[in-house]
């Protein structure tokens, strides 16, 4: 059985209208993921930083420890 599409009983004239506001909510959606990749690549910037330390802190001791 196939499943009713919500937009299936809109008249055809409708479609160029909705067509663009859902055009419209998936540019919103993906504007909405890149804000939040970039304000987690922002956050976790200052971890990253400690991490490259620690691990230099790591091969420094390993080095002068041999």
């Amino acid at each position: 059985m196939q499943q009713e599409n919500k937009y299936e009983k809109l008249p055809k004239s409708m479609y160029p209208k909705v067509r663009q506001q859902v055009v419209d909510r998936i540019a919103t959606f993906e504007k909405v993921i890149e804000d939040h990749e970039n304000a987690q690549r922002e956050a976790l910037k200052l971890v990253y930083e400690q991490l490259e330390e620690a691990q230099n802190d790591l091969k420094y001791l390993d080095e002068v420890n041999e």
